[in-house]
């Protein structure tokens, strides 16, 4: 089970919404990869979860930024840049649900 012991004002409040429905509907799921951000490698870190939800966290003090559930598209780049190879298929159906799920609720 994921754990965070920080998060910011912007996903606090700003991202609120979004991060209830994926601890409601989605769930947060067990970490399966991380890749370095391509804008801010010294300092942001994506950790992709295995219900394909995005944890953008501070490389240093582990604190949660932002939180969302993840493209087809991005969890195929995410292994590319980890593994040199596509997402396994079963995950890229469970993000494919999770994020039409996302998409019919507007968050």
């Amino acid at each position: 089970m994921m754990t965070v012991n920080h998060v910011t004002a912007h996903a606090m409040i700003d991202r609120i919404d979004r991060v209830t429905f994926i601890a409601e509907r989605i769930g947060w799921g067990k970490e399966i990869l991380r890749v370095n951000d391509r804008h801010n490698p010294t300092n942001i870190v994506l950790i992709l979860t295995s219900t394909g939800v995005v944890l953008v966290k501070d490389r240093h003090t582990d604190t949660l930024i932002t939180a969302y559930v993840a493209t087809v598209q991005k969890v195929d780049a995410f292994y590319w840049q980890v593994k040199q190879k596509p997402a396994p298929a079963k995950l890229r159906q469970k993000v494919a649900y999770n994020y039409c799920l996302c998409l019919e609720s507007d968050v």
